[in-house]
């Protein structure tokens, strides 16, 4: 069953909302077609120019449902059918897909507390897995801090109440408490699982971010979840998750840290990664670190970086290769100033200054995730800038799969070279990204 992967759970069911949208007549025949055992006796063929007579049709949606998606659900144990069935005790939780166990964790634990509890502790001890690589980061952050703060909100009694009240109502805060921490070691397991695939990807590790907690951003102390795109949220989620995973994957002497968005910038380093420090309390934590009103990059290459790298003698190879800017801000506003003649001359001083000490100068990714900037911050030919502009699916996948041979370039002799970094070369990276072969532009 190992092997067997999840897309009987994911094809669409005759009758179901995908039925119209998903040509499900011709997956039926295909699969009928493709000598599926069943018991119908005659091959049936499909024409280019006729539909196929209903009572055909109708046999053939008959045996999708009975011979391929049913079977299929049983035998893979597809989670939602074994919820319906209220056969809890029946669900592997190992293979439940990350965005159902996101999404039912608390009927699990209400349902199934000590098989579920079993198998969390499991998962922390490294003797199973937990589905979460393909979790948006920062709707684990959104509720990792929710939860944290329910085990401290819980519910208290006021006025005269007799005993057996208060035993009720101290039982009931204890089952609240429970809930809310079981939830919360779901999302940080599955925090690590992200975090993990990541590391394995090698990418990331030699990035770090400057994130801007000021309060135009939002406040994390009401995260409430999105009602419909899960992107619709408050733009303090996005900057503190992508910081704090730049963080995490970072190697030292930047691991798990991230620089302030202020005019005097620093360095702030988080406790490093344990299963005592949990997700919720160090998002607290990066929430209460400096910020202002616009930042000054050029502080954070010299004052900053430079000297950091020269004091403790890291070689060129392990040197932070790109800077991540997340804010609301327009580029040309945060900056102190902004002029791009005035950004030229202090950023060839900057790259002099590498230079002389042995070091690429960092690039920097300058990320205003609002939604409602509607001018281009920076020029096409910045050289060391490039612009993402607000947060969306596919530029978080853009960030997420980022690797470091999409911007090298061979030169005359045939070597690889580094590609300066413009925001024109980051807007052809993600168009020509391989999943666009198969378009086709038609006139």
């Amino acid at each position: 069953m190992g092997a067997l992967s999840l897309a009987p759970k994911w094809a669409p069911t005759p009758g179901g909302s995908h039925d119209r949208v998903t040509n499900i007549s011709a997956i039926c025949l295909l699969l009928h077609n493709a000598q599926v055992s069943s018991s119908i006796g005659h091959k049936i063929e499909l024409s280019p120019t006729q539909t196929l007579p209903a009572p055909e049709m109708h046999l053939l949606r008959w045996f999708s449902q009975r011979h391929v998606l049913t079977p299929g659900r049983r035998y893979t144990c597809v989670t939602e059918p074994l919820m319906s069935a209220n056969c809890w005790s029946e669900i592997a939780y190992s293979r439940v897909p990350s965005v159902c166990m996101h999404a039912n964790k608390e009927k699990f634990f209400t349902h199934d507390a000590e098989r579920f509890l079993s198998y969390l502790t499991d998962v922390e001890s490294g003797e199973k897995q937990i589905s979460g690589a393909t979790l948006f980061p920062h709707l684990l952050v959104m509720q990792a801090v929710r939860f944290a703060q329910a085990q401290r909100d819980t519910p208290t009694w006021h006025g005269f109440k007799t005993r057996n009240v208060h035993l009720i109502g101290d039982a009931m805060r204890e089952q609240r408490r429970k809930l809310a921490e079981t939830q919360a070691r779901v999302v940080d397991t599955q925090w690590a699982t992200l975090l993990a695939r990541l590391r394995e990807a090698g990418e990331l590790d030699d990035y770090i971010a400057v994130c801007d907690v000021s309060g135009s951003m939002g406040s994390i102390w009401k995260p409430t979840l999105p009602d419909k795109s899960p992107f619709e949220v408050n733009l303090i989620w996005p900057a503190l998750s992508l910081s704090l995973v730049l963080a995490r994957l970072a190697k030292p002497p930047f691991a798990d840290s991230f620089i302030t968005f202020s005019s005097q910038p620093r360095v702030v380093v988080l406790d490093a990664e344990s299963k005592k420090v949990l997700l919720g309390a160090t998002i607290r934590a990066m929430m209460h670190s400096d910020w202002g009103f616009n930042t000054d990059l050029n502080a954070v290459f010299v004052k900053l970086i430079l000297p950091l790298v020269i004091k403790i003698k890291i070689t060129k190879d392990e040197m932070i290769k790109r800077l991540f800017v997340f804010s609301d801000m327009q580029f040309d506003c945060a900056s102190i100033k902004p002029d791009p003649a005035h950004w030229k001359t202090n950023h060839d001083v900057v790259e002099r200054a590498y230079q002389e000490a042995g070091y690429y100068v960092p690039e920097i990714v300058y990320w205003n995730l609002s939604r409602e900037s509607i001018t281009a911050p920076v020029t096409g030919e910045r050289e060391g800038i490039a612009l993402l502009s607000e947060y969306s699916p596919s530029l978080l996948k853009v960030f997420m799969d980022v690797e470091e041979e999409d911007f090298e370039v061979l030169d005359d002799s045939g070597e690889k070279v580094k590609q300066k970094l413009t925001p024109e070369e980051i807007m052809r990276k993600v168009l020509g990204r391989r999943s666009y072969n198969g378009l086709v532009v038609v006139d």
